[in-house]
């Protein structure tokens, strides 16, 4: 039995021993679940479309932490002048 060819266990394929299964291109690879509202992934999108709207979800999620974690706090008594920033640190 060739390498690349793989053989069937009930729904399962495998490789035969000592082979290494080579890796399918993402762009080739459709996601058949359901639309998921969150993350805009939709049925029939690729992998490689899919890992993009995680990884843009994620960038958003983490601006936003950012962006409500830094905050300037300015006190102004008679000659001085106090200012405050907290931010967080990635």
């Amino acid at each position: 039995m060739s390498c690349n060819t793989p053989y069937r266990i009930g729904q399962y394929y495998a490789y035969p021993d000592n082979c290494i299964a080579l890796p399918i291109q993402s762009t080739h690879l459709i996601y058949d679940g359901p639309n998921l509202p969150c993350s805009g992934i939709i049925t029939c999108n690729t992998i490689t479309v899919a890992l993009q709207k995680i990884d843009a979800k994620l960038c958003d999620i983490i601006q936003e932490l950012y962006d409500s974690t830094t905050t300037t706090t300015t006190t102004t008594e008679a000659e001085t002048t106090t200012t405050t920033t907290t931010t967080i640190s990635e």
